[in-house]
This record gives C-alpha cells, structure tokens and sequence, in this order.
C-alpha cells in the first residue's frame, strides 16, 4: 500500500496562517465590558461666566501688540525645557502604546541550527567513519484568541494615555506662554519703574534746591533741608533694589526660553507697559471645557480607567492560545542529502483554579480606579470654571482699583502743588510738602504696580480660557538625542 503522502512545509505555514486568522476574525467582536464612551458632564454647569465680547486672536500674546512678546512666547514654546520633557513623555508613552498593541498580532519566530557529528563503526575487522551534518530549520507562531477583549481593551487604554498626554503637552504650552507674558510684563514694569523713581529724583532734587536757597536766606531751619535730603537719598536707595529685580525677571526669561545666564535675549526692551487689549468673548460654560486641554486629559483618562476594568474583568475568564510550528531537517552526509519536513498545530487553555483574590481584587481596584479618574474629570471642570471666573473677577476689581488710585494720584498732586506754593509764600510749614510729596511718588509706583498687575489678571484669563492654538503646535525636530 502506498505511503500517504505529506504535506510541504509551505503548505502547512499558510494552513496555520488561515486557521490563526479565521478564528481572530471571528472572536473579534467579543467583549465582556461595555466601555461608555457618551459618559455625562460629572458637574452642574452654570449658564454664563461673562457677557459677550469681540472675538480675540487664538494666540492671545498678539493681542499686545509687541513683537518682542511674540518672539519670546515663540522660542518658549520651541526651547522651553519643561515643554520638551513632557513631548519626551509623550513619545514614551506613543512607544508603549505600540508596545502594547503589538499583542494583537501573532508572535512569529524563527530559528535555524547546525550540528555536525562523526561516528566511527566496527564491522568485522573494518572501521567506517560516518561523518554527517544536521540543519534544522523552523518557523514557529503562536496567537493568544482574544475571546473576552482583553487585549482590545489593553490596547484601547494605552492609545487613549498617549492622547491624555497629547493634552498634557496643550497644557504645558499654555502654561509655558502665560508664564513668558507675565515675566516679560513684571520685566516691563520694573523698568518703567526705575525710570519713574529716577524722574522723582530729580523732582526732589529740584525741590531740595529751593530749601536749600530758603536755608542760605535764613528762611527756614536746616530741619527743612535735612528731611528733604533724606527723602532724595530714599529714592536713590530704591534704584539697587530696581536693577536687582530687573536682572533676575531677565533670567527667568531666559531660563523660561532654555537659556543660561548673561545669554542675550536678541528681542527689543520694551520700556512701556502696554494697554490693555479688549475683553476676549468668555466661551459658554459647556464650550469652555473642550477649550480647556486639562479637562480633556481628564476626559480621556476616564476612558482609559474604563477600558482598564474590562482587561481586569476579562482576566478573569480563561485565556486560549494556539501554536503551530512548520519546518525541515536537512541531513548531509558524503553519500545522500535528505530533507524531512515536519509541522505541528496546539492549542492550549488557561485559567487560574486559585490565586488567593488576586484577579477579583485587581477588578475591584479598577472599577475605584475609574470611580477616582471620573472624581479627577469633575475636579478639573470646577478648577477651569473657577479659574475663568477668579480671573473676570480680579480683572473688574483691578479696573475699579486703578480708578481709585488715579483719583487719589489727582487729589495727591493738587494737594503738593498747593502745599508747596504755600510754603515758599511762607504760611506752611516743610512737613505738608514733604508729606504731599511722599504721598504723590507712593501713588505713581502703586498706579504703575496695578496697571501691569490688570494686565497680569487678563493673562491669567487667557490661560483660564485654554483655546486652540495648543493644537497647532508643529511637533519639534529632535535634537541632541532628546
């Protein structure tokens, strides 16, 4: 009778290929967890933040109108250390991403061997020497079946991580541009500062020199000229202070922009605070959250949390895996060279009978887990709420604030004119010039500190409001193996 006749090894690699992707093909829809993916706003919303307003450019620095604002914000958001650590962190998390993924795919290996061997053989009274060489060739595949959607879901979490970290990257970049905008206006007003106090000096040196004319005609007594000179030496002493302040915002500046110190920033110096650009319309409530990248990294973490209990829950059920191994062995000898095929299909099951809790207690933690990230989602909604609402009212405040103070700066000036015109007609005494006098150059430096603190209250609004230019961000070149 004849011999049956064997498959070849091809034939038997694509048999295995077929029988591993009919039965991924039709275990594919199955899952154990409904993964709710139109999950409800966790938090009451309220109606309106704001009145309307016109709409503002989406990179609100421009809005300034300073080039050399727009050239730091810029060069921020390329070199800035912390953005470039967290695209690391986005990278990282991109890899593992596709780590995990890689799961969904049959394993494939394959191995060669060679194995040389001599025998010697008696045969009556000969010696044969046999001399031979061994080549095993395979190719193995094994596929874990993803009946219950673990593996799905494993991968659906990790894509929706890197996403969360994506949003994490928006809201680095705000944070990054808001903190470049409000150094470069506290570096705006100490300058404009020191031009201010250094304009008082000369006022004050100038009035030092009427006493002083009134002291040499024996008007008024040294006490006049003394105090008036104490005041011209406490404005000088403000000026150290100033220039301090002035180096170390300048370094924060660089260090904002990824640069060492004395390193020149190539940017004009501003020495004028600007105005204050108009009120941005104040997204509704409802629109603010999709403006906002924390709320939606929050968002996708909850998805994640909920993709993470049905991998918990299917971990729970039994796991099948099949494998298959095709190959040939070729022998070699100095007679014959023979090849002998041979292949193989397994299939396994596995299912934890004891394990002490373990799986129930990891399916618990990750339903808490998912209770946690949802509690998190509606943390950071309340936070943007808040922070959007501090900021329109610090802003009103800051206006009525600045108003007061310029009132109080009209009746100041009035009040030293007055004085002064009564001293050098020599009804009043010193003390109500010098009084008046403090006073005037205590409202300039306050006025001057409010006006950049109004401006510092609308960037803190801008960064409240998100928006979406953080999406427009082309991703940097690597550099320096980063």
């Amino acid at each position: 009778m004849a011999r049956p006749r064997r498959p070849s090894m091809l034939w038997s690699t694509s048999l295995l290929a077929a029988v591993l992707a009919a039965i991924a093909v039709s275990t594919a829809g199955c899952t154990m967890h409904k993964v709710k993916t139109d999950r409800k706003v966790p938090v009451k919303l309220p109606e309106q933040l704001a009145e309307g307003g016109p709409e503002g450019p989406d990179r609100w620095w421009i809005a300034f109108g300073d080039d050399g604002l727009n050239r730091l914000v810029m060069k921020a958001l390329r070199d800035n250390y912390d953005l470039r650590r967290t695209w690391a962190r986005l990278e990282q998390s991109a890899a593992v991403a596709r780590q995990t993924g890689a799961a969904s795919l049959p394993t494939v290996q394959a191995s060669a061997d060679a194995q040389y061997s001599q025998r010697a053989l008696a045969i009556g009274n000969q010696v044969i020497d046999t001399a031979a060489w061994q080549f095993p060739l395979s190719v193995s595949a094994s596929y874990e079946l993803d009946l219950w959607g673990r593996v799905r879901a494993t991968r659906a979490a990790a894509a929706t991580d890197v996403a969360a970290t994506r949003q994490d990257l928006s809201a680095m970049a705000m944070t990054v541009a808001a903190r470049v905008g409000d150094t470069w206006l506290s570096l705006i007003e100490r300058r404009e500062q020191k031009r201010l106090i250094e304009e008082q000096i000369k006022i004050s040196e100038q009035l030092l020199q009427v006493v002083q004319g009134r002291f040499a005609q024996g008007l008024v007594s040294a006490v006049d000229v003394l105090q008036q000179r104490q005041q011209v030496e406490t404005a000088r002493g403000q000026l150290p202070l100033v220039d301090s302040a002035i180096g170390v915002l300048t370094n924060q500046l660089r260090a904002l922009l990824g640069m060492p110190p004395r390193t020149p920033l190539d940017v004009p110096e501003a020495t004028r605070i600007p105005e204050l650009p108009p009120m941005p319309a104040v997204a509704e409530p409802a629109k603010l959250l999709d403006r906002r990248p924390d709320v939606r990294a929050a968002r996708l973490r909850v998805l994640a949390a909920d993709h993470r209990v049905g991998v918990a829950l299917a971990n729970r059920f039994p796991t099948l895996r099949l494998s298959g191994q095709a190959g040939v062995t070729g022998v070699i000898t100095d007679k014959a060279t023979t090849l002998n095929p041979a292949w193989s299909l397994a299939a396994g099951v596995a299912r934890p009978l004891f394990d002490g809790g373990r799986l129930g207690a990891e399916h618990d933690r990750t339903k808490i887990a998912l209770r946690d990230s949802v509690l998190a989602w509606a943390q950071a909604i309340v936070r943007a709420l808040h922070e959007v609402d501090d900021a329109l009212t610090r802003e009103r405040q800051q206006r009525a604030h600045i108003a007061g103070l310029q009132a109080q700066l009209t009746t100041a000036r009035k009040t030293f004119d007055e004085s002064k015109r009564r001293y050098m007609t020599g009804v009043g005494d010193f003390v109500r010039v010098l009084a008046a006098e403090q006073s005037v150059q205590r409202l300039q430096r306050s006025l001057l500190s409010a006006r950049r603190q109004l401006l510092s209250h609308r960037v803190s609004l801008h960064r409240a409001m998100g928006g979406g230019w953080t999406s427009k961000l082309v991703k940097r070149s690597e550099r320096d193996g980063a």
